[in-house]
């Protein structure tokens, strides 16, 4: 689509909120770096 712009990702929070979560029983582990980690942590934090 011509006109189409790419703004924000369905589910792209779940790997900074659910850490151990990969996508699928048979996803692939992607470690966070130092700052994904302070992001999730700030994330998981805002949620209690």
């Amino acid at each position: 689509m011509p006109a189409f712009q790419m703004l924000a990702t369905h589910t792209g929070d779940i790997q900074y909120l659910f850490p151990l979560y990969h996508g699928s029983p048979i996803g692939t582990p992607h470690p966070l770096n130092a700052k994904q980690e302070q992001l999730s942590d700030e994330m998981v934090a805002a949620w209690w």
